[in-house]
Formats: structure tokens, C-alpha cells, sequence
């Protein structure tokens, strides 16, 4: 029975084993069907839907671990393919969390190429250089093959991309074609040639790649040399390639062309290519600049050439020298001259270099202005590197020619004297620039270096007999200006005695001057020999000097007291009436006077007042007409004169002895009370002069006679000590002692003495005198700071005698110390009481000058005005106030008038304010960006020359300016690197401008250069089905 039982029991198990069995297996079949479906609808592309079912199997616990990870997998996969927003992050979970998986390489590579679609090249190459391909197929290995070498093509590391593509190129892969084409690409770029051309030429058939290919192949033939064979391919295939590619056809047929000598042939291509193409080759450039130079078309040429002269290379020497032949068949020698320049830099072609060289150096000649001497040193040089040239015989000539017509005296004289052994020529060359040099430095008032030069001038004195005397002549006024008189004479008179010097206007001249330096050094009598010699044999309606020489020689003959001879002079001075016609005038009064004609004085200065109602000479002639009616017994119209001059001329020196005369009228009609008060004003107002001495010795008399002894011992004692006798004798004898030394110029002896007086004398009679004389011996020995409270001593008292030179050296201490305000106080009050008519141009000239340094620019103007219509000014003054007055402008913002004074000055160029001016006045033109009127100016001015060298420097800088402005770099840049190498002062900061403008404009080149570049769009091939797993 049990064993019955137990068989049941065990069928029962059996029984329900294999139905348990059955519907595990029936489940596990229908888990695989589902996946299975899954994997077919990612295999037919329905990533949505396979997302779906892979979503669920990866979910559920009812699969296995490995179909779920399997779904997970592909889960990422379809969102990739989708392109969902959440692909990254489901395929980077994937790979985090199951890094054993078997999907684990394919699922790098299905990122990467994600990564490949979205043309993230760099990230791609990442993924794919994690992949192992060993378990890939054919197919998937072909893929990761093409596009990790492609990403790294992309990434610009062609070594790295070439293998890839090599792998792949001979396949039979959907990839291989592009692969092919890369890999030739990339054979192409290392220039190997052959097997670039060997993949060329298979891919030329090829319906993707037919339009891309045969630009390269033509580019391969020319990089071949087979150019018929670039001529016959590259016409068959104009009307299929891409037309991004289509330059570069023209290009090398042009260029096979060009090679070929076909030249009419190449011209249209090189036109069709430079035309389409953004960023042309220099190479190309120059062919087709030659092509036009061939053709005659220079204009069109010179632009190319221009464009591939910035690199340093055999094209920019050509170029150079081409562009200089254009420009030269052009007429432009200026920009004909720096391509040379620029082409015999080079050493490519040594005969470029040598012509190049020589036709440098001979247009800067023929241009006529070389401020730095370029032309003197590039012949010298072409000579020193080319001693056995086809052109030594024309440059030696050249060399002469150059030297002869230089307006550079100071560096042509330089070269000049580096040349060992001077031709006759040379000789005759170096006296006339000497000579010249002379001139120039007399101009500007350097007359010591002067000499110098024409000491060299006459070395070779016998070649130019003409420029010989005059040498002796120039050098003659040139120790005239530096008061070295006898040497003057001796020169002068070497000059007169020179067969052919009399028909020359310095014959004339020099008699005059030897008059001069007689009278300098107060020898009368043979000075109005001189000048009379000279009014005998000059014109006094031609000559400028004949009013001057009558004058001088009346002055003559006033100082020897022959009054007669002076009327006669200074009449002859009068009826010209071209120059200082009222001091002539005047002084034909006054000797009138001294020679008893007091009438004839009274009349002469009737028509003086009448003539010069604002002469600096009216209160003398108030005064002098005053003592003429004196001595003609005229007293009342005396009287009327006098008091005139005390009332009206508040400043005049007169005003001491007007009334000292009114109270002698007043004391001969005995009118005592009248004429007391007139002394007592003289003794109080003007103490310590002549005049007060006499005032008090008639005060004494007044007293004396009205028998008023007490009264005078009472007004003694009020006015104080230097109105006691016994002091006053004392007072005198202390002084005279310091006066004889300080008159015979021995300030050392005289100060302690004048100190000790001062000190000693404080109401001292002769205190005015004494402090006077020691600011003269401080100022005479340097010690301004010492010298200005005496000349203020002296200045706090009314007119005298010492006033006016007290003002002209105090207002000069003031000036030199920076006390400007002082010294306009000083300058003013000059201005106003000046008798001397140099002190008038002294006091002017200040004013300028403070106002100036003051920033007050209207004034400067104002003042300005003044100073050069003064008489007697000279041309340097003139210079430096109009300069000063346009700086005045300028600085008014008054561009209109500043310009008009820059142009006055200006017109004297070879001076320092004049060199200022012209280039100011190209400086606004350039501003205004009127181009054209600036650079005539500029030429003019080099052409002229300059021996002030800053200022031709600063306009070379301008000028190179004005060619950047017109986008003319080239002739900037040359024109900037002439002063950089000719310019001879290294520390004025010329050449540092030079230098950073140079640099600017390297800057331009690299900006212009830099313009993008279209990019060549290469076909890919790519398909959708490159893209499958």
C-alpha cells in the first residue's frame, strides 16, 4: 500500500515538473520574440518605436539582466539616432553603469558619431579613441576608420588623419571614395604628388567628386612643369568644377601661360583670376603687373607691384625694381626713387641690385631736393661697393654735379672733406659750398663759424675769382658783427682793392662798412672820410645805405664839433627822406644851434613838430626850441615850451631842467617866491642829481638876497643831511673816489667802495649815482641776483638819467629769473618813457616775450603789432614776432591768421623761424586734408633746403603721413625708413616718431592682409546611409 502511495506521490512530481517546465520555456521564447521585435524595428530605422519596447523590456523584471542591459543600450542608441534631448545623458549612463558590458565599445562609437553628426569633431575624437574594433565587422570597422580619421583631419592633425584614410580608400566601403579623396588631399599637401595625382585622376570620373578634383590635378601638372598639359586639361574643365574652385583654374592656366611665354594668352586669365579670387598670391600678382608692364599699361602694373613688395623675398626685389621703372616711365621720380631705394636692399639678383643702386642716387638728383644729403652719400656709396661699375664714369660725374647744386651745405662740406684726394672739380665745388655755408650761417647770426667757412671758401680761392672776393668781403662783416674792427678793415679794404670788385654792389657797400668801423671806435674824422667816400660813389635814389651814411657822417662831424659839415650831412639825410628822416631833422636843429643860427633852429624844429607830433624826439625838440628862444631873448615863447614839457610829458627827462630854466625866468623878473618854489620842487623830486645841486645853490642865493639867512638854515634842516655843506663835501669826496674807478671799468675796486657809501651815506648826495654804479658792475660781472635791488632803488625815483638803462636790465633779470609779471611792470614803464629808440625795440620785444610766457595770447598779438612796425627792427626780430604772434594764434584757436603769419615767416625758409613756419603751414593744410596744396608745399620746401634739420625732419613725418591718409603705404613706409637712415641727430626725437610711425603702419599691412578668406567647401559625399550602424 505504501509503496503504492509512494509511486502516486512520485508521478504526481513528475507530472507537474514538466508542466512547470513547459510554461517557463513558453514565457523565456516569447521574452526573446519581444527584444527580437525590438531590434528589427531599430534595424528597419523605427527608432521611435523600438525606443518604446526597449524602454519597457529595460524596465521590467520579467527579462533577464542582460536583456534589460542590452535594452538600456539601445534605449541611448535610438535616442541618439533621434536626436532626443536626452540622448547624452541615457548613452553616458549607459557607459557608467555597465562599463562590463559587451555594448560598451559600440556604444563609445555611437556616442562619437553622435558627436560626428553634430560636427563636434574635437569631443568625437574623445570617444573614438576609446573604441576597440576588434569585435566591429567590416563594415563598422570602415566606418570608425573614415570618420576618426576624418575628425582628426577636421582637427587639423592630417599626420594622425592619413593612416585612417589609407585603411579605408582601397575598400570597398560606402566610405571609400571620400576616403580616397582625403588621403590624395592630404598626399597633395606633403606634396607628394604622384600619388596625390594617382587618386586625383580615379576620382575624376566619380559623379561626387568630378567637380572637386581636377583644380588639383591642374595644380599638380603646373607643380610638375607640365604646362601644355595644364593648358589642354585646364579648358575642358572650366564649365564643371565648383566655382568656389574656379580661381584657382584660371590661376594655373594663367600661370602655364605665363611659363610658356604666351603672354597675350595668360593676360585674361590672370585678370579673370585676380578679379574672383579674395586673397590672390603675390606670385600671381607680379606675373600680371608684369604682364601690363610688358603692355605699357604702368598705372595698372605699378599697383600689382606694389601689392607683393612687403615680403622679402627674389618676387619683392623684381618687383621693386619694376615698379621704379613704371613710376619713372610714369613721371614720378619721387615714388620712382624709394622702389629703387627699396629694390637695391636686396641681394637676390646682384645686378638688380647694382642698377638699382646707381639710378637711386641718380634720381634723388634729378629730383633736386635732398635735405639730408641722400644724394651725396647713396653716389659716394654705389662708388665705395662698385669701384669697377659699367656707370663709375657717369656716377663720378653725377658725384660732381650733385656736389655743386647741394642746398645741404653743412653735410655736403662734410662728404666733401671724407674725400681724400679732391678732383678740380671737387675743388671748385668745395669753395662754393663753403662759400654758401658762409652765407647761411651769417643768416643766422652765427658769425664765428662763419668765418670758418669762408677761411675754407678761400683755400681754393683761385678757381672762382668773383666767389673769392667775395669771401674776403663777407668775412669782413663778420668781424664787424663781432666788434673786431680792425680786422674788418683790413678786409674791406683787401675787398676794394680787387680787380672786378668795383662794378659789384658790396664795393659800394664796404666803403660804407669801413666807415662804420672807424666810427665804432669814435675815430671821427677817418669815418666821415668813409662815408663821404661812400655818398660820393653811390646812388641816393637806389641805395638803401645813403640816408644812413649822410647821417652818420653828420654825426661825425657833430662829435668833432664842425656844425657847418654836420647841417650839411644831415640836411642831405632830410631831403631824402627815406630813413630816420627825424632824428636827421633834429639834429640838423641842434647844430644849427650850436652854431649860433638860433633861428634857423627855431624853424627847423617848427617843421620837426609839425612833421613828428608822436617822434620820441618831440619833448627834445620842446626843449631845444625853448633854449633857442632863450638865446634869441624870446622869453615868453621859452616859457610857453617849457612849461609844456613839465606839464605834458610827465616821463621826460626834460622836465629837471625845464623847470630849473622856469625858475630862472621867474628869478630875473625877480618874481623870488615863484622861482624858490620851482628850485625847492627840483631839490625834492630829482635828489642827488646835477640839477638839485643847482637848484639848492640857488635856493641859498634867493635866501641871500631876500636876507633871510635863518630862513635857509631852517629849510636846510628840513630837507636833511645832504643839504650841510661840510657833509656834502665829505659826501662828495667818498664818492668821486668809487665814480673814477667804476668810470675807468674797475668794478672789483669800485663795489667795496660804492658799499661802504651806501652803507656809510644813507641821505647821501650822490646815493642815486652810487646805486646805479653797483648794479651796473654786478650786472656787468654776472650777478643779476645782486645787481635787481639797486636797478629797483633806482626805478622808485622820477625820471633820470639812469632810468632808462635801469629798466632795460632790470626787465632782462626779470626775464632770465622767470619773474615775468615783474618784468612786464618793468617792460611797460620802458615801453612808455623810452628816449633811445633801440630801447623802445628792447622794451616791445619783452612784452612779447612775457605775455607769451604768461599765456595772455590777445596781448602777445597786440603787442606784436607794435613791435614790428618800431623803426630800426630788424629782420630776425621781425621773424621771431610773427612766429610768436601765429603761435598767439594758434593758440586762440584762430587757425585763419595764425596761417597767415606762418606764411610770412615761411617765406624765409633757410632761418630757424622760417624752417618753424613752413612746416606748420603744410601742418594745417595737411589738417584742412588738402593733400595736394600740402605736398607742393612740401616740395618746395625740400627743394629749397633748410640748414635746420629738425624741422625738414618733421616734414618728411608729415609727408609720410599724408601718404597714409591716401593709403599709399608703400611710399610712407620708404619715405619714413630715408630719415631713419639720413637723418644725422640721433637724440631730438625724430627718428623715435619716424620709427613708431613705421610701426604703424606695419600694423595697416598686417590688418589689410588679414582679410578673411572665403573657405573652400570640400564635398563630403556623406549620405544618410554613412551615417547607419
Amino acid at each position: 500500500m505504501n509503496r503504492i502511495k509512494s509511486f502516486v506521490v512520485a508521478v504526481i512530481i513528475v507530472t507537474c515538473s514538466t508542466i512547470v517546465f513547459s510554461q517557463n520555456t513558453e514565457v523565456t521564447i516569447k521574452k526573446n520574440r519581444e527584444f527580437s521585435e525590438a531590434v528589427s524595428l531599430f534595424d528597419n530605422q523605427k527608432y521611435t518605436a523600438a525606443q518604446q519596447k526597449f524602454i519597457h523590456i529595460a524596465s521590467s523584471d520579467m527579462y533577464s539582466q542582460t536583456l534589460r542591459v542590452d535594452a538600456e543600450y539601445y534605449t541611448a542608441v535610438c535616442a541618439l539616432r533621434l536626436f532626443n534631448g536626452d540622448a547624452e545623458i541615457l548613452i553616458k549612463q549607459f557607459i557608467k553603469l555597465h562599463p562590463e558590458s559587451t555594448r560598451i565599445f559600440h556604444a563609445y562609437f555611437e556616442y562619437a558619431n553622435y558627436l560626428f553628426r553634430e560636427q563636434k569633431y574635437p569631443e568625437s575624437l574623445i570617444w573614438y579613441e576609446l573604441v576597440d574594433i576588434k569585435k566591429f565587422n567590416n563594415v563598422e570597422i570602415s566606418e570608425y576608420f573614415y570618420k576618426i580619421g576624418y575628425s582628426y583631419f577636421k582637427n587639423n592633425d592630417y599626420a594622425k588623419a592619413k593612416p585612417f584614410f589609407k585603411e579605408v580608400k582601397d575598400s570597398k566601403s560606402v566610405y571609400a571614395q571620400n576616403a580616397l579623396f582625403y588621403f590624395s588631399y592630404l598626399e597633395y599637401i606633403d606634396k607628394q604628388y604622384d600619388s596625390a595625382l594617382k587618386g586625383f585622376e580615379f576620382l575624376a570620373d566619380s559623379t561626387m567628386f568630378s567637380p572637386v578634383v581636377p583644380p588639383y590635378m591642374c595644380q599638380i601638372y603646373y607643380i610638375q612643369k607640365q604646362y601644355d598639359k595644364v593648358i589642354q586639361y585646364a579648358r575642358t574643365i572650366e564649365g564643371i568644377v565648383n566655382p568656389q574652385q574656379l580661381p584657382e583654374v584660371y590661376r594655373v592656366l594663367a600661370g602655364a601661360y605665363f611659363k610658356t611665354l604666351q603672354f597675350n594668352s595668360a593676360l585674361p586669365y590672370y585678370e579673370k583670376y585676380i578679379q574672383a579670387s579674395p586673397s590672390p598670391a603675390k606670385e600671381d600678382l607680379y606675373e600680371l603687373g608684369y604682364l601690363y608692364y610688358r603692355d605699357g599699361k604702368y598705372e595698372k602694373a605699378a599697383d600689382l607691384f606694389q601689392q607683393v613688395t612687403s615680403h622679402n623675398d627674389t618676387i619683392a626685389q623684381n618687383a621693386y625694381y619694376h615698379l621704379g621703372d613704371c613710376y619713372v616711365k610714369l613721371g614720378d621720380k619721387d615714388k620712382a626713387r624709394n622702389a629703387f631705394m627699396a629694390a637695391m636692399q636686396y641681394s637676390v639678383f646682384p645686378s638688380i641690385t647694382e642698377d638699382a643702386t646707381f639710378i637711386h642716387a641718380k634720381l634723388i638728383y634729378e629730383l633736386s631736393y635732398a635735405p639730408f644729403n641722400e644724394a651725396i652719400t647713396a653716389t659716394q656709396a654705389f662708388l665705395t661697393k662698385y669701384p669697377k661699375s659699367k656707370y663709375k664714369d657717369e656716377a663720378n660725374s653725377l658725384l660732381v654735379k650733385i656736389f655743386m647744386s647741394s642746398k645741404n651745405y653743412k653735410d655736403a662740406l662734410v662728404s666733401l672733406e671724407q674725400i681724400k684726394v679732391l678732383t678740380s672739380d671737387l675743388k671748385i665745388a668745395y669753395q662754393q659750398i663753403a662759400y654758401y655755408r658762409g652765407l647761411e650761417l651769417i643768416n643766422n647770426i652765427d658769425y664765428a663759424q662763419a668765418i670758418e667757412m669762408f677761411d675754407k671758401s678761400l683755400q681754393y680761392g683761385a678757381f672762382d675769382r668773383s666767389m673769392q672776393a667775395y669771401s674776403i668781403y663777407w668775412k669782413a662783416e663778420c668781424f664787424y658783427k663781432l666788434s673786431q674792427y680792425d680786422k674788418a678793415r683790413s678786409l674791406f679794404n683787401e675787398f676794394v682793392l680787387i680787380p672786378g670788385a668795383f662794378n659789384s654792389t658790396e664795393y659800394k657797400r664796404a666803403h660804407y662798412s669801413i666807415g662804420y668801423t672807424f666810427f665804432e671806435q669814435e675815430r671821427f674824422a677817418d669815418a666821415a672820410t668813409w662815408f663821404r667816400k661812400y655818398l660820393d660813389i653811390a646812388d641816393n635814389t637806389k641805395d638803401d645805405f645813403y640816408s644812413d651814411a649822410a647821417i652818420r657822417a653828420g654825426d661825425c662831424y657833430y662829435m668833432l664839433k664842425d656844425f657847418k659839415q654836420a647841417i650839411r650831412f644831415y640836411t642831405i639825410a632830410v631831403q631824402i627822406g627815406k630813413f630816420d628822416v627825424e632824428y636827421a631833422l633834429f639834429q640838423e636843429a641842434f647844430c644849427q644851434g650850436l652854431a649860433g643860427n638860433h633861428e634857423a633852429k627855431i624853424s627847423s624844429l617848427i617843421k620837426f613838430m609839425k612833421l613828428y607830433p608822436s617822434s620820441l624826439y618831440y619833448d627834445d625838440a620842446l626843449f631845444e626850441q625853448a633854449e633857442a628862444y632863450m638865446k634869441a631873448e624870446q622869453i615868453v615863447k621859452a616859457s610857453e615850451n617849457y612849461t609844456i614839457i613839465v606839464s605834458n610829458y610827465k616821463s621826460s627827462s626834460y622836465i629837471k631842467k625845464s623847470l630849473l630854466q622856469l625858475a630862472f625866468i621867474e628869478y630875473n623878473k625877480q618874481n623870488l617866491d615863484e622861482a624858490l618854489l620851482m628850485y625847492q620842487r627840483v631839490l625834492q623830486q630829482y635828489p642827488g642829481s646835477q640839477e638839485s645841486q643847482t637848484a639848492l645853490n640857488m635856493i641859498r642865493n634867493i635866501y641871500k638876497k631876500k636876507n633871510d639867512i635863518d630862513g635857509f638854515s631852517n629849510y636846510v634842516k628840513q630837507i636833511g643831511g645832504h643839504a650841510n655843506v661840510t657833509e656834502a663835501q665829505l659826501d662828495s669826496l667818498s664818492f668821486e673816489v668809487a665814480q673814477e674807478l667804476y668810470l675807468d671799468g674797475e668794478c672789483d675796486k669800485a663795489l667795496p667802495l660804492l658799499s661802504a657809501y651806501i652803507q656809510k651815506y644813507g641821505e647821501g648826495f650822490f646815493l642815486l649815482h652810487a646805486h646805479f654804479y653797483r648794479a651796473e658792475c654786478f650786472f656787468s660781472k654776472g650777478y643779476e641776483f645782486e645787481a635787481l635791488p639797486d636797478y629797483e632803488y633806482v626805478l622808485q625815483f622820477t625820471k633820470n638819467s639812469f632810468t632808462e638803462s635801469s629798466l632795460v636790465n632790470a626787465s632782462r633779470i626779470a626775464i632770465n629769473s622767470f619773474q615775468y609779471e615783474k618784468a612786464l611792470e618793468f617792460l611797460k614803464r620802458l615801453e612808455n618813457e623810452a628816449e633811445l629808440k633801440p630801447n623802445l625795440l628792447i622794451a616791445r620785444k619783452g612784452l612779447m616775450l612775457c605775455y607769451d610766457k604768461t599765456k595772455e595770447y590777445k596781448k602777445v598779438v597786440e603787442s606784436g603789432d607794435k613791435f614790428v612796425v618800431t623803426e630800426k627792427i630788424t629782420n630776425n626780430d621781425k621773424r621771431w614776432a610773427y612766429l610768436l604772434m601765429a603761435q598767439a594764434f594758434e593758440n586762440m584757436q584762430d587757425s585763419v591768421n595764425a596761417l597767415v603769419k606762418y606764411k610770412t615767416v615761411a617765406l624765409e625758409h633757410s632761418t630757424k623761424e622760417g624752417a618753424e613756419a613752413r612746416y606748420k603751414v603744410v601742418s594745417y593744410l595737411s589738417n584742412q586734408k588738402k593733400y595736394d596744396e600740402a605736398e607742393k608745399e612740401i616740395i618746395d620746401f625740400l627743394e629749397k633746403n633748410s640748414p635746420h634739420q629738425y624741422w625738414l625732419g618733421k616734414t618728411y613725418i608729415l609727408w609720410a603721413h599724408i601718404f597714409v591718409q591716401r593709403n599709399e603705404l608703400f611710399q610712407a613706409r620708404y619715405t619714413l625708413q630715408n630719415v631713419m637712415q639720413h637723418y644725422k641727430i640721433k637724440d631730438d626725437g625724430i627718428i623715435q616718431e619716424a620709427n613708431d610711425m613705421l610701426n604703424l603702419i606695419a600694423d595697416i599691412e598686417i590688418g589689410q592682409k588679414q582679410k578673411a578668406q572665403e573657405e573652400v567647401v570640400i564635398p563630403m559625399g556623406d549620405n544618410p546611409e554613412l551615417f547607419k550602424k
